[in-house]
């Protein structure tokens, strides 16, 4: 038999009126930080896959010289060796000491197999070249998983066999092939999460992200003909790296720099750099909305030469309205034409013409 009794109304109201105030000192809280509390957390299984035709645009692609043998050794306890034979290098893909793969022409790929310290499987792929001073290799895989539903690819940008190295390596959200920094915060479908990538590849544990937030456009404002296919920040402390292209986007608050982009026009592919874009900050709870592109200012240097004045296209820079600095740029309506003239008469020395459409 339940002999507690009936309830203490008055309590109960009390504790009522005790959740309400509390609910409503937390709300404004949680709205100026921009906590979410109702994305989920987990660990990710990550599954290697190796990318026999590379299409994956990374921000820093380095290659590293051929110079011995393959040791990552907070990855795999395998060595993998290597030997110049001719003009062709062979490589031992298996760590077992013989040199089966054989790379030749100008170029190819391998996929090592070994083992991880902990006696698991270990792959690890790789592209080669060839090149006047020797072979070069650079990462060819990725380590691949799933949040909420979208892919994240990890990918060893600097080539140690490590997948932790935040702001070094590189990482893809989605289908796209524009990879960011590797990130200790990441975006997946509106949501933020903190991430933590082991030093192998072989998992990663999210959870969402607890605080101070804001929004950063960069795409609603840029001004360009052509197709925004990257724009890639990065925070000051190089902990943070976002893609901000498809609107505004939610990111953690702080300081950030525009590290690069690329926008593709017709068959050409135009790359932007920094320049003097000045840093970007994001404040908790705010918008930040920044316009590049058009209008582009022409800077140009010059050689000159007795009875002669040298122009070149690689001693013009083109300067968008941000600040930042275009590369194989060409101005939409025609050629950039400079007209050299005598400052005293006003006399045309010379005409240069150069960069079509």
């Amino acid at each position: 038999m339940n002999s507690a009794g009936p309830p203490d109304l008055h309590r109960t109201k009390t504790m009522k009126n005790y959740f309400k105030a509390t609910t409503r000192s937390i709300l404004p809280a949680a709205i100026l930080l921009g906590i979410h509390s109702s994305a989920s957390a987990g660990i990710v299984e990550l599954k290697y896959k190796t990318y026999r035709d590379w299409d994956l645009v990374l921000p820093k692609e380095s290659f590293a010289r051929v110079s011995g043998d393959f040791r990552f050794p907070e990855s795999s306890s395998s060595v993998f060796k290597t030997r110049l034979d001719g003009a062709a290098l062979r490589v031992d893909k298996d760590g077992n000491g013989k040199m089966e793969a054989v790379i030749e022409g100008k170029g190819g790929l391998v996929t090592l197999r070994g083992k991880t310290p902990a006696g698991d499987k270990f792959l690890y792929a790789l592209r080669f070249r060839k090149t006047n001073a020797g072979w070069i290799y650079a990462a060819s895989g990725a380590a691949l998983g799933m949040i909420d539903g979208q892919k994240v690819r990890i990918i060893d940008q600097n080539n140690n066999g490590r997948y932790d190295d935040y702001g070094a390596d590189a990482m893809v959200i989605g289908q796209g092939r524009h990879a960011t920094f590797l990130s200790r915060v990441i975006n997946v479908r509106g949501k933020l999460y903190s991430i933590d990538v082991s030093t192998g590849g072989q998992s990663l544990t999210f959870e969402p992200y607890s605080g101070a937030r804001g929004t950063l456009d960069m795409t609603t404002r840029f001004a360009t003909k052509g197709k925004l296919l990257s724009a890639i920040v990065r925070s000051t402390d190089g902990t943070h790296s976002f893609n901000m292209v498809g609107g505004p986007i939610e990111i953690p608050a702080g300081h950030y720099e525009l590290y690069q982009g690329k926008i593709g026009v017709g068959r050409n592919l135009v790359t932007f750099s920094k320049g003097g874009v000045a840093p970007i900050e994001v404040e908790p709870g705010a918008k930040r909305s920044v316009a590049f592109g058009e209008p582009v200012k022409i800077k140009f240097n010059y050689v000159r030469q007795p009875g002669r004045v040298i122009m070149a296209p690689q001693l013009v820079s083109y300067v968008g309205c941000a600040g930042e600095i275009y590369d194989s740029w060409t101005p939409f309506g025609g050629s950039p034409q400079f007209d050299v003239r005598d400052t005293k008469t006003g006399k045309q020395i010379a005409l240069a013409i150069f960069g079509g459409t």
